[in-house]
């Protein structure tokens, strides 16, 4: 295989944290980049959401089940269930 040298500009500290964390795990920076481009170029697209390109999660409806894994029964909206009659149960609208 053919090897070409590619120049980067970079922020040194961030270069010197990444090259130690790296050293860590028994890897250079030239292995971790070529497996990268290897990457790239098999599945034509990046292997990780860049960051600051992370989108929000959207808002939900449905708290517990985002939360516990199931449904709210059929007589949340009336029965406070551990709430006290005065007191109000954030979970319903």
């Amino acid at each position: 295989m053919e090897r070409t040298k590619i120049t980067l500009d970079v922020d040194a500290r961030t270069l010197k944290d990444a090259e130690d964390r790296l050293s860590e795990q028994g890897l250079s920076l030239d292995e971790v980049v070529d497996a990268l481009l290897g990457r790239i170029a098999k599945d034509g697209a990046i292997p990780f959401t860049p960051a600051g390109d992370e989108k929000p999660a959207p808002p939900t409806k449905d708290p517990l089940s985002d939360l516990y894994g199931e449904k709210p029964t059929a007589d949340v909206q009336t029965d406070p269930g551990f709430f006290e009659p005065d007191e109000m149960n954030p979970l319903v609208h």
